[in-house]
């Protein structure tokens, strides 16, 4: 699974399910660049992308969801104003995860093209060694869906 769908499941998909406001935002459709890089600059950036549809824009928590519908993350806690979001996820992992355990805040800010902010994720490594990792997300729109 690509580390962007995680990241949409842990950030955006349990955010905004427990929200009051039905849309507090909606993404305009089209191909998405999501950045993913280490503060500390000891891992090499991960970029992806993603084809957000008109389908998926109509209900973008439905499609985070789908996205990242296999990961065994739970949201534990959450905030939505406006269009800034700050919450807390906790994850499990094993199998072909590179984590046992996993707790990521999340501090986002989001626009009709995309969004940016921190992850801090705290967690124990399949070598039961803890770890503490600050990194830095950014999603933009870079154009239209390319076609399969």
């Amino acid at each position: 699974m690509k580390q962007a769908k995680l990241i949409g499941l842990v950030l955006a998909a349990g955010a905004f399910i427990g929200s009051a406001s039905a849309d507090p935002f909606a993404l305009k459709p089209g191909q998405y660049e999501t950045r993913v890089e280490a503060t500390d600059g000891s891992h090499k950036p991960v970029v992806d992308t993603d084809c957000i549809t008109p389908e998926d824009a109509k209900d973008i928590v439905a499609y985070f969801k789908q996205q990242g519908s296999e990961e065994s993350c739970k949201l534990t806690d959450s905030k939505l104003e406006g269009k800034h979001f700050t919450g807390v996820s906790s994850c499990k992992g094993g199998g072909d995860k590179p984590f046992a355990t996993l707790d990521v805040k999340s501090d986002l800010k989001f626009t009709d093209i995309g969004y940016s902010g921190t992850l801090l994720e705290n967690g124990t490594g399949t070598d039961s060694k803890p770890f503490t990792k600050k990194l830095k997300i950014s999603a933009k729109r870079i154009g239209e869906c390319k076609a399969s």
